[in-house]
């Protein structure tokens, strides 16, 4: 096996660091590299196996992350999270129900008791 360097052959590359517009040269090159180009292929159907058509629309690309398959540090799906927090908010609602009910029995028992005192104190001021 032969060592070969990283720069071996950069000197031939069609770009030097030398002249007077090499700036510019390395700008379009650069601009170059960022050019997206559409290229249009032909597709015969019939050359394609029974099913293949249909495969291909169905298909699941796993190089590009999907929401549903990105997973957090505890090994937990996107749609799993969303599952839990709906959950959970269903919970937190049902507490803050719960919550004005208790309220609301607690408000009429103080003015209850409020009336009562009243009633004691005038009972009380007659005597």
């Amino acid at each position: 096996m032969q060592f070969i360097s990283t720069t071996h052959g950069l000197d031939t590359s069609g770009f030097e660091h030398q002249g007077d517009d090499y700036k510019a040269k390395a700008r379009e090159m650069n601009r170059s590299w960022k050019t997206i180009y559409k290229v249009e292929v032909y597709e015969d159907s019939s050359s394609f196996i029974p099913g293949y058509e249909q495969w291909r629309i169905s298909r699941v690309n796993y190089t590009i992350p999907h929401a549903n398959r990105i997973r957090d540090g505890l090994g937990s799906t996107i749609k799993e999270l969303t599952v839990k927090l709906m959950k959970a908010k269903k919970r937190i609602d049902s507490y803050a129900r719960k919550y004005e009910a208790i309220k609301k029995q607690v408000k009429k028992k103080t003015r209850e008791l409020e009336i009562v005192a009243q009633e004691l104190n005038r009972s009380q001021d007659q005597n």
